[in-house]
């Protein structure tokens, strides 16, 4: 097995030192000579792997015991598969677990069915592993995407091959408010950036509906607009609150301003 850390040429803190100090020279450390953001450097990771079978582990999640012994036992068993993942557990900065992730039923037998996850991503990047064959044909990640660059590759990789869901906690995705996918979320940028999906995945199924979606993607900036509402945090709620504004159908508009109206008028009556 090959294990290297590549750094994104980093400024903060010495990851070669910690690599060189924890991996006792099994783990190969690389540095790029500059900064290309995160996508870019998923690419980096493909373009320097050399195993048949490729895994990329963020650097703030981690995988269970017997991970690799299972989806390589999986590999070997189902050859035409180009996709294979795990459930996960969902962390905090404390390893604390918070939830565990929703199952993929139409993946759990292997299929080319994507539409499921077209719709909703239940994969989690560290339980995600893909065949270097189909890097190969259909090219790494996209990078004009960020925080969907994962989500768009699975939903290729199903459905110009085969995806199998292995439904056993395997990994451990972790999230809190200080990393990436928690400041991105904050910002609306995970919402602006789900929403380009809209142009690509008609590709990939034709039974995508581009409306169902665009509700779907309205609908969490709502949700996250909720969250950071009741934590206190009115710059990420009015970030996600003017991206639900913005993309939301009139009808759903129209209903929240009936409810918010009929919630004044009971809220006054008690007074």
């Amino acid at each position: 097995m090959q294990i290297e850390v590549v750094d994104d040429c980093s400024t903060e803190d010495e990851p070669e030192a910690v690599v060189y100090e924890l991996g006792k020279g099994r783990v190969n450390f690389y540095r790029k000579p500059q900064n290309e953001g995160i996508t870019a450097n998923f690419n980096t990771c493909l373009e320097r792997s050399r195993g048949h079978l490729i895994h990329i582990l963020h650097g703030d999640d981690y995988i269970a015991s017997g991970f690799y012994r299972r989806v390589a036992d999986a590999a070997q068993k189902l050859p035409n598969t180009t996709l294979i993942a795990t459930r996960c557990f969902v962390v905090n900065e404390s390893n604390e677990i918070d939830r565990l992730s929703d199952r993929v039923k139409t993946l759990e037998t292997p299929s080319s069915d994507c539409l499921t996850i077209l719709y909703r991503f239940g994969l989690y990047a560290p339980g995600i592993v893909v065949r270097r064959s189909f890097y190969e044909q259909f090219g790494g990640f996209n990078r004009r995407l960020r925080h969907t660059a994962d989500w768009e590759m699975c939903a290729r990789a199903v459905a110009f091959g085969a995806g199998f869901f292995i439904n056993e906690p395997l990994a451990f995705y972790r999230y809190f408010a200080g990393n990436d996918t928690g400041k991105l979320a904050r910002s609306a940028d995970d919402v602006k950036d789900i929403l380009q999906l809209v142009d690509i995945f008609p590709q990939y199924n034709q039974g995508f509906r581009a409306n169902l979606f665009k509700k779907g993607v309205a609908a969490r900036a709502y949700s996250q607009y909720l969250a950071f509402r009741e934590i206190g945090d009115p710059a990420g709620a009015r970030q996600n609150y003017a991206f639900w504004k913005s993309t939301a159908p009139l009808e759903v508009k129209i209903k929240h301003m009936i409810r918010r109206v009929a919630s004044l008028a009971i809220r006054s009556h008690n007074q």
